[in-house]
């Protein structure tokens, strides 16, 4: 689903998406022209820090997270076992996990 309908899913019954590092909102550009998500390693409600293994038993996948920098919002990613994070436009499709 999009982003939207993940919030509006998430918040039922009282769950919201994950955030990325506790944050609601982070910057895509550090100053550096770079993603500032990487460097800190980060934890994610959910899935444990960026770069790790991954800590629960959910399909490999791509998740919406309540993390935004407006248009964008985040997403974590699950590829082969290990936690990733991007951003894309809101309209895209992808999956939903809800934490309380």
């Amino acid at each position: 689903m999009n982003w939207g309908d993940a919030q509006a899913r998430g918040k039922q019954p009282g769950g919201r998406l994950p955030l990325i590092g506790g944050k609601e909102s982070v910057s895509i550009d550090d100053g550096t022209g770079k993603s500032g998500m990487g460097k800190n390693n980060p934890l994610i409600d959910g899935f444990g820090k960026v770069s790790s293994r991954w800590p629960v038993a959910l399909p490999n996948d791509i998740y919406w997270t309540g993390t935004v920098d407006s248009p964008y919002a985040w997403y974590v990613y699950v590829n082969g076992g290990l936690v990733g994070v991007g951003f894309d436009d809101q309209g895209e499709p992808r999956r939903v996990v809800c934490v309380p």
